[in-house]
């Protein structure tokens, strides 16, 4: 059983991409409402769209969303689950809901249904539909970036055609959902173009919703190329019998899961400064350079500069000359500082500090590189692609890695997916870990270049052995589950254990795979003290399924205790940081329940109690009354 579920961790957050600057929505409050509507009464009914909601919003919460949750809605407590949304969302920065079940449009109007849908006539329409504008129209009010995934337009007796006993006054029922026009800052995505019905699915997932499973927690990546990559999923998915279809106003970028932009080397930062006062003559502005790097690379050449600059009187000219050379150097510093600080604050202060030390030195490659950053985060794109172009051709790799991200989401530069293989190849020649990294991903999406997970292994190998830890991550996780290599645990441990190496990166997923094996004993002697405090430590940062997997590792004796109330502490711990998806998964499933130990269920029922959110028997029989304890401590 827990082996299943770090896998599913694994797919949905192994496939990375860290590349570009994100605006600042991406570390900002985040609030979700997530509905998955399957057991309709009078509508045929939909075996995914629970299951879909579940995913979407586990995923969402360990993205950082505050997640409302409906399953099975009616249409009285669709209003009221809204109404939460809606009072949630004030003060928020973003805004997102996610709808699987069944919609429907009615003189061009989209509508969403709850599960006690009749409409039997057309007056109906407004007390038992819940319209799509609705929601857009509260989200709106309430937040700045808005995205809508709609997951709806499956077949259902209201569609044109069906056997259905509608008000002949409802004239206008028209297949699939109609075309949305975005508000401002808003994205709108539909499972299927409109006028298109969509397919639940025979896996576990709907095409699109797994789709979004797949790609919605890859690092940095933006939302709009996020699209791109579930379109085409979606698509082979289907043979071309379902295209997703979206429609975007957002006027900044946005990534699920944004880990930063890739920072310059504390020595490619000093080397830009030296550059920029050592041909100065000015003992001040060599300095500026010690001040920072006192015990730097080229300390004695500085030092030796100071001592053998000639005394002399100073002349009014040569002061303003020196006090120019001054400002000079100030941009730079200024500049260098804006990029360790992460252009954190005001933009325009980063764009003016760095256009100052470009114009003063414009061969500098290190400073057009942060220059276009600054721009992009500014937004100015067409000016930051220029800064990128320029610094790649003065030999900078990582502004060949930028241009490339430009080319590829048309940021700046006309769309050429040409021309960002053609970078990144030339970038990893030249020894650019990010880039080999990059095209290890490329040869997984089947979008730029044919499939092919033997080549895309072979990238992400080159990245790490150049040292880059995601790119250790990726081939380990490819040596764990066989993927483009034979299968082999004891290099997957390796390479895990590689990842974790690097203290800058979030480790919870290389420590989470790495306990697997070694609490199961693939690819080596079983270890259950290190795994053990490998899942400590990474449910110490707040991961709910490290706590999940501890709870699990107790409760089938891997990991020793004397009774079963170590595993229902981590049991409720992460019920807890999880909230009601994580109680789903305990205790949704009747004949899951009993598998688990009577002590185990009675332990539970006691703690219910003891928060005060349950007074039944403590009779280890997880029933009804058990079920709405457990889902209101989740909510507490």
């Amino acid at each position: 059983m827990h082996s299943v579920f770090v896998f599913l961790k694994t797919v949905i957050l192994s496939s990375l991409l860290c590349v570009f600057l994100i605006s600042q929505a991406n570390s900002a409050q985040r609030v979700a409402l997530v509905v998955g509507n399957s057991n309709y009464s009078s509508v045929g009914k939909l075996p995914n769209p629970v299951r879909d909601a579940t995913n979407i919003g586990a995923v969402l919460s360990e993205l950082g969303f505050e997640v409302i949750y409906g399953q099975d809605l009616t249409h009285q407590d669709f209003l009221l689950t809204l109404k939460r949304f809606s009072n949630a969302l004030k003060g928020s920065d973003v805004g997102l809901f996610f709808y699987a079940g069944h919609g429907m449009q009615i003189s061009g109007q989209n509508y969403l249904l709850p599960t006690d849908v009749e409409l039997e006539t057309a007056n109906a329409i407004d007390s038992e539909l819940v319209a799509l504008n609705l929601v857009l129209k509260e989200m709106d009010q309430r937040t700045k970036t808005k995205i809508v995934l709609v997951d709806a337009c499956r077949d259902n007796r209201f569609m044109p055609g069906a056997n259905r006993s509608v008000d002949a006054q409802i004239v206008e029922t028209d297949l699939g959902l109609a075309p949305l026009e975005a508000g401002s800052d808003t994205l709108v995505a539909f499972s299927t173009e409109p006028g298109s019905v969509a397919r639940d699915g025979a896996g576990l997932n709907s095409p699109f919703s797994e789709a979004l499973l797949h790609h919605i927690s890859t690092p940095n990546l933006d939302v709009a190329r996020m699209m791109r990559r579930v379109r085409k999923r979606v698509m082979d998915a289907t043979q071309n019998a379902q295209v997703p279809w979206s429609n975007s106003s957002l006027t900044g970028d946005f990534s699920f899961n944004y880990q930063g932009n890739r920072a310059l080397t504390s020595a490619a930062k000093e080397t830009a400064l030296w550059d920029a006062v050592k041909d100065a003559d000015d003992p001040d502005l060599i300095r500026v350079y010690l001040k920072r790097y006192p015990n730097g690379e080229f300390t004695k050449q500085a030092l030796a500069l100071i001592k053998a600059a000639p005394e002399s009187k100073i002349e009014l000219s040569e002061r303003e000359n020196r006090e120019a050379r001054n400002s000079q150097a100030r941009h730079v510093q200024n500049c260098l500082q804006r990029e360790e600080d992460g252009y954190d604050g005001e933009p325009s202060i980063t764009v003016n500090a760095c256009s100052g030390a470009v114009a003063q030195f414009p061969n500098s490659d290190i400073l057009k590189l942060i220059y276009g950053r600054a721009l992009d985060r500014s937004g100015n794109e067409t000016a930051a692609a220029k800064q990128f172009r320029q610094s790649a051709e003065l030999g900078n790799t990582d502004a060949m890695v930028e241009l490339a991200v430009a080319y590829d989401l048309g940021k700046g530069v006309e769309w050429r997916a040409g021309e960002t293989m053609r970078l990144l190849e030339k970038a990893a020649v030249l020894g650019n870990t990010h880039a080999m990294e990059m095209l290890g991903h490329i040869y997984l999406e089947d979008r730029q270049v044919e499939y092919d997970d033997a080549v895309s292994f072979e990238w992400f190998r080159q990245a790490a052995e150049g040292g880059n830890a995601s790119a250790a991550f990726s081939v380990a996780t490819a040596y764990k589950h066989g993927e483009g290599v034979r299968q082999d645990h004891f290099r997957a441990r390796y390479w895990f254990q590689v990842a974790l190496a690097d203290t800058n990166a979030d480790q919870t997923l290389a420590m989470i795979n790495l306990a697997d094996l070694l609490a199961t004993g693939q690819g080596g002697d079983k270890n259950p003290e290190f795994a053990q405090s490998l899942l400590m430590k990474a449910a110490a940062q707040g991961d709910q399924l490290a706590m999940r997997s501890l709870a699990e590792f107790y409760l089938d004796g891997t990991f020793e205790s004397e009774t079963t109330a170590t595993a229902v502490d981590w049991t409720m711990k992460a019920i807890r940081e999880g909230g009601q998806i994580e109680a789903e998964f305990w205790f949704v499933d009747p004949e899951k329940n009993k598998t688990y130990p009577a002590s185990f269920r009675k332990e539970v029922q006691n703690r219910l109690r003891e928060a005060g959110v349950y007074s039944g028997a403590i009779d280890g029989v997880i029933g009804k009354g058990s079920l709405m304890a457990v889902f209101q401590y989740a909510n507490q």
